[in-house]
């Protein structure tokens, strides 16, 4: 008999990217591999906007959690320009999300928690160590922060991400 002892859900929907109405300025290179991102720039979104996302995220997470109010909301973009992002996560928060604006082949990849144990027990040939995440234009997906994710070399891309916490 088998029997899952830990899972990492991850979940997805399409959401309507004028809807979010988000201003981002002051966009700069910023991190190791230097991705042009508003993540410590300017993002304005409106009421309405913010309101569209906090009901797309409780109607999908709500399929699993009861969510009783979405709270230390973080957002910004990232724009790709045959560009990539290094491995990382959003540790400090519940969740973390990324809505794919415009996208032509998927570039996000996520790893397993265990990816380096994996690696090094010689076990990668027995379990999958990373998984290319299948999104299209206007996917919105939500993931645990602690899961660590990149972003393989990417020609031409423009995502909307962030993080938020959640009271039960």
């Amino acid at each position: 008999m088998k029997q899952i002892l830990f899972e990492i859900p991850i979940w997805k929907g399409l959401v309507n990217c004028e809807k979010i109405e988000l201003i981002s300025k002051d966009f700069k290179e910023s991190f190791e591999s230097q991705t042009i991102t508003s993540f410590n720039g300017t993002n304005i979104i409106s009421n309405g906007g913010k309101n569209y996302l906090f009901n797309n995220f409780i109607q999908l997470l709500s399929q699993d959690i009861t969510i009783q109010k979405i709270c230390n909301f973080k957002i910004w973009r990232n724009i790709y320009n045959n560009s990539f992002q290094e491995k990382h996560n959003h540790a400090g928060c519940h969740f973390s999300f990324i809505i794919y604006e415009k996208i032509n082949k998927p570039q996000t990849v996520f790893f397993h928690p265990s990816n380096d144990l994996i690696g090094a027990s010689k076990s990668n040939s027995l379990f999958k160590q990373s998984v290319l995440l299948d999104v299209k234009q206007n996917n919105l997906v939500i993931f645990p922060s602690y899961l660590d994710h990149m972003v393989k070399l990417t020609e031409k891309a423009l995502t909307i991400s962030g993080n938020f916490d959640i009271e039960l």
